[in-house]
């Protein structure tokens, strides 16, 4: 029923696609991975080069060239021989004791100190500690001739013996942004260059190969993204229930006189009762049929959805004028937009031919990127230049754009942290207006789309991106105000943490953008599936709301009638509630985790890195 976006994929991956969905055990860990992503075949001769970090080096062949860039700027390139341990090497525990030294007040234990490794499933084991690899904690346990490795997922807790404790999750995330040395090292030629002190790994594809849109993976990697990004299904987690499955927001969908196609996610992140939120969505596949509007309202994930108002806006547009909703409600038109002059990524990648149309062929955010210096650091995002007429002072910028299922996956995972403290958690988010907005500030520093406009002398903040969810794309309007701008370029930047967007069109309009004339209607019938009649409960924002579980559906029903001559009429859709994604409240929570969610800036990154790591090594097999 759900209409999906267009990828470009070139022949030669079809394999690779499908070798990876054999090797993934379920619908939701393929989800999981997807970050979205379009493949260009347009490769040149001698192949494109890709930057992967030193952990994702592990997908390049044996044999390959490959250049080596340190965090200190040396270069090393040589022929990639794959990945050797260090157990109890002098060298490791030199770094190992640099790393204690910089991270002086968190409780890490000495190599071949006795500690405990607490696991997630009750059990503990006593031993000596050996060190970190890129997943694992290895320990030598009591009693045993062989050291072991524990994966870092599993673990609970590592504490010296009679000693404070550091939580798993903490671990994961110091060996993800490589604050904890592991054992591994590259193998190339003759050195032997240790994981943590990688910048990044640069090879050139072959040229049949493909390129990854923003991201730069390994060769397993991408088809496992490509082939989430193409999935048939976002909301297929049947039976799913654990914080791995993929949530949004309700699916709202249009019939067109054919078929019903999703075309909105309305209100992303009103995770309980005192977040609720308006939303406005351009309605694009909505048809009048027979003189009617047709729209379904369906519950497909694992969540509780309340649905407090729900009408269409019905827009007069001029031939060639597009209408682009902004967060706040306003209809902008737009009647002479313009593509971007340039367009690159932080990285300095040129993405301009990937957002300039709407046409499934975007820049999608990689999990792994970084930008490793100065304010960047810890951001990915996209730079957008734009045309100025002289005399402009104003201009309406839109954009077409989605967050990634692995976004979405992510805010599951940091509700999960809560553990059986949810129902308490949720509880004081409602009720404690301080709290709630020191949530709902880390979610939007970390999670939206940051906006900002460079004046001359910096980049002013304009706000963000109103969050949208990951299964349909969405365009947003921002109207700025460019008087005390100089210059005859617009320059416009998008960023977030790495992983969470995809951009697949951005322009610019410096018309006045003013409204056209619009009409509100209410629906003429609204019914479930068992024939009750719902418009009571959808007519205002009073608190009384339509309850959808998993597997409910609504159809409502609204009145068309046609517009003047040479007007074309644009359905917005204009939907208030909220959502409650459910999470079992089970198991110890890690309060320190969350702490540092909501007050680091960049501790988000770090958190999902780590995660994306484990469901990845899950989904090929290696855990």
């Amino acid at each position: 029923m759900r209409q999906q976006p267009r990828v470009r994929l070139a022949s030669p991956f079809a394999s690779l696609v499908l070798a990876a969905a054999s090797l993934a055990s379920s619908a939701c860990t393929l989800v999981g991975l997807a970050i979205g992503t379009a493949v260009d075949g347009k490769a040149a001769k001698k192949g494109p080069v890709a930057h992967v970090s030193g952990w994702e080096a592990t997908q390049i062949g044996p044999g390959t060239t490959i250049t080596v860039i340190l965090e200190d700027g040396e270069r090393i390139e040589g022929k990639y021989a794959g990945v050797e341990s260090t157990p109890r090497s002098p060298e490791y525990g030199v770094r190992y004791a640099q790393a204690q030294a910089r991270l002086s007040e968190l409780p890490l234990p000495g190599l071949d100190q006795r500690v405990v490794v607490g696991m997630r499933s009750g059990r503990a084991v006593t031993g000596v500690f050996l060190g970190f690899e890129a997943n694992d904690v290895f320990v030598q346990p009591d009693g045993e001739a062989i050291p072991r490795a524990y994966r870092l997922r599993d673990v609970a807790s590592l504490s010296a013996e009679n000693g404070a404790a550091l939580h798993g999750t903490r671990l994961q995330e110091l060996v993800a942004d490589r604050r904890l040395p592991v054992r591994q090292r590259l193998a190339v030629g003759d050195r032997r260059v240790p994981f943590d002190q990688v910048k990044t790994v640069e090879f050139r594809r072959s040229r049949h190969s493909g390129k990854i849109t923003g991201a730069a993976m390994g060769l397993t990697v991408d088809a496992l993204l490509i082939l989430a990004a193409t999935s048939t299904d976002f909301g297929s987690n049947s039976g799913c229930r654990t914080p791995n499955c993929t949530n949004s927001c309700p699916y709202v969908y249009s019939f067109d006189g054919q078929r019903y196609t999703l075309d909105a996610e309305p209100f992303g992140q009103a995770l309980f009762e005192a977040a609720q939120r308006p939303d406005w969505t351009r309605m694009d596949h909505l048809r009048p049929v027979d003189g009617t509007y047709r729209i379904r309202v369906a519950n497909e994930l694992d969540e509780i959805e309340y649905v407090d108002e729900l009408k269409l806006l019905v827009a007069e547009v001029p031939a060639g004028g597009r209408l682009v909703p902004s967060a706040e409600g306003r209809l902008h038109l737009m009647t002479a937009p313009l593509t971007p002059a340039r367009a690159w990524t932080l990285g300095g990648a040129d993405v301009r031919a990937l957002v300039r149309a709407r046409d499934g062929s975007a820049w999608s955010s990689a999990p792994f990127a970084t930008v490793a210096h100065g304010s960047d650091a810890g951001r990915d995002g996209v730079v957008l230049e734009f045309a100025r007429p002289a005399g402009a002072e104003h201009v309406t910028l839109a954009f077409t754009a989605r967050s990634t299922p692995w976004a979405s996956r992510l805010l599951t995972r940091v509700l999960a942290l809560q553990g059986r403290d949810l129902p308490a958690w949720t509880a004081r988010m409602n009720g404690d207006a301080a709290a709630r907005r020191e949530f709902l500030t880390a979610l939007g520093r970390e999670g939206l789309l940051a906006l900002r406009v460079w004046d001359g002398a910096g980049w002013r903040d304009e706000g963000a991106l109103v969050n949208q969810g990951p299964a349909v794309w969405k365009e947003q309007a921002v109207r700025i105000d460019l008087r005390g701008i100089e210059g005859v370029f617009l320059r416009v930047r998008l960023d977030a943490t790495p992983g969470m967007w995809m951009l697949d069109r951005a322009s610019a309009d410096y018309g006045d953008g003013a409204p056209p004339p619009v009409r509100e209607l209410s629906p003429t019938s609204a019914r479930d599936a068992e024939g009750r009649d719902l418009r009571a409960l959808l007519a205002a924002t009073d608190g009384r709301r339509l309850l959808l579980r998993r597997g409910d559906v609504a159809d409502l029903t609204f009145t068309a009638a046609p517009g003047p001559d040479g007007m074309s009429l644009v359905p917005v859709l204009e939907a208030t509630g909220y959502y409650t994604i459910l999470v079992p409240a089970q198991g110890e929570p890690d309060r320190a985790a969350y702490q540092r969610l909501m007050r680091e800036p960049g501790a988000f990154g770090a958190y999902a890195r780590a995660g994306l790591r484990s469901e990845m090594e899950e989904a090929l097999g290696t855990n």
